[in-house]
Parts: C-alpha cells; sequence; structure tokens
C-alpha cells in the first residue's frame, strides 16, 4: 500500500510540475518579429557573379564590405572604411531596403556597431510621394560617439547595442516607407555594424491628415540618383575613390 501511495505522490507531483513549466513557457512573450529583411546580415544573393547581402544596398567593397568574419562573433556583418577625406567630408553609409511603415505605430531600431576611430550614426529616413515622386521627409537617428562615450568599447574591440524608438511622420505628407542607414563619419577609420533589427513597440498617437503644401517651393535640380532624393550626408557619385 506504501508503494502504492509513493507512486500516486509521484505521479501529481510530475504533473504539477509539468503545469507549471507550461504556465512559465506561456508567460514569456515571444520574441518580436524583425521588419528588417536579412537584418542579420547572414543570407546572400548573387548579382553580377557577385554575393551581396539581401535586403541591402550591394556593397562596392572597398568602402563598404560585407562577409564572413564582419560581424559579432565572426558572423557575417558590414564593415564601413573611411580615409580623411571621406570622413572629414561627407562620411560613408549604407542603406537597407525600404520597409512599409503605419502611421499609428512606434518602432524600434537597434544595431550592433564596433569601432577602431571612427564614430556612427544609425538613421532611420522615412520617405513620401511628393509630386509624384518619393522624396526623403522623415530623418531620426541615434548617434554612437566612440571618441567619448563609447571609448572603452572601441579600446577592447567590443560591438556594443545602440537602440532607440522612433514614430515616422510628418505634417503635410504621409510617410509610406522608411530606410536604415548605417552610417559613419568624423574620424578616418573602420565601424563593423551586424543584427539590426527593426520591430514594432506599440500603437502611437494618431497623426492629423496631410495637408497640401501652404506654397509652392523653387524647383530644384535634377536628382543626380533619378527617382529618389540622395539624404544631405551622401557623397556625389563623382567623388573619388
Amino acid at each position: 500500500m506504501m508503494r502504492g501511495i509513493c507512486r500516486y505522490v509521484f505521479r501529481c507531483g510530475l504533473a504539477l510540475l509539468t503545469v507549471a513549466l507550461l504556465v512559465r513557457a506561456d508567460a514569456t512573450p515571444s520574441k518580436t518579429p524583425n521588419l528588417l529583411a536579412n537584418g542579420d546580415l547572414e543570407q546572400a544573393k548573387k548579382v553580377k557573379d557577385k554575393d551581396v547581402p539581401v535586403g541591402w544596398e550591394p556593397p562596392d567593397g572597398v568602402r563598404v564590405c560585407w562577409g564572413d568574419g564582419l560581424g559579432v562573433e565572426g558572423s557575417r556583418g558590414i564593415r564601413i572604411e573611411m580615409d580623411e577625406e571621406i570622413a572629414f567630408g561627407y562620411g560613408q553609409g549604407c542603406f537597407s531596403n525600404t520597409v512599409p511603415v503605419e502611421t499609428d505605430t512606434e518602432y524600434q531600431v537597434s544595431v550592433d556597431v564596433k569601432s577602431d576611430a571612427p564614430n556612427a550614426i544609425i538613421f532611420v529616413k522615412g520617405f513620401a510621394r511628393v509630386g509624384g515622386r518619393w522624396r526623403e521627409v522623415y530623418s531620426k537617428h541615434k548617434e554612437a560617439h566612440f571618441d567619448r562615450y563609447l571609448a572603452k568599447h572601441m579600446k577592447s574591440g567590443e560591438f556594443v547595442r545602440q537602440t532607440f524608438t522612433f514614430h515616422p511622420r510628418h505634417d503635410t505628407f504621409q510617410v509610406e516607407h522608411i530606410k536604415v542607414w548605417l552610417y559613419g563619419y568624423l574620424k578616418p577609420g573602420r565601424l563593423w555594424f551586424d543584427n539590426v533589427r527593426l520591430e514594432e513597440v506599440g500603437k502611437a498617437p494618431p497623426e492629423s491628415k496631410p495637408a497640401p503644401p501652404k506654397k509652392k517651393r523653387r524647383p530644384r535640380a535634377p536628382d543626380p540618383d533619378g527617382d529618389t532624393s540622395p539624404p544631405i550626408y551622401l557623397a556625389p557619385k563623382t567623388t573619388s575613390r
């Protein structure tokens, strides 16, 4: 009889443990999906017989490189390299592909970044249709100052996580999609980027309906890139490499 009681107690304890584990697993929130394609920079595709990262503008292989050993713990990542002319001038960056956004949603972007000298800026650029063409109408960023606040990470050669939230809105135009821009400036040297995440945080206060421009602006010179308006920090295509 005593043996039967022991078996019964054991089975009850095992059942309670199973329920506890299930409750604990259910209580753990699921990981928010990354809205940015290939944010971990591991996926590749062929462009003109060359491997390039999926979801990102193709690196030139000189100023901007992508591949094994450039990310966290030897994974794939992006490296930006600048000489004095570029660092003290326009700087250098690499764009993600476009990501559709909602007007009533708050987002968060986070990036692992490492530096041997330059500072980094993580940009979010928002675009809207203006006069039938895509124009940049929104910008938010976070600066990573390795020469001051993050100097210990630069000396140790460690990646440091940079995170900020944003709500892409404009008083006049409807922001329809954004791009993440990984950017370096100020000092010659190298920057490494990895694990770029774009996530929904939650609902943001509703914005007012976009209104037509109050006055007509003076016409601008044609864009060198055709259908897009390049950010102010991009170097002209005529810049020597």
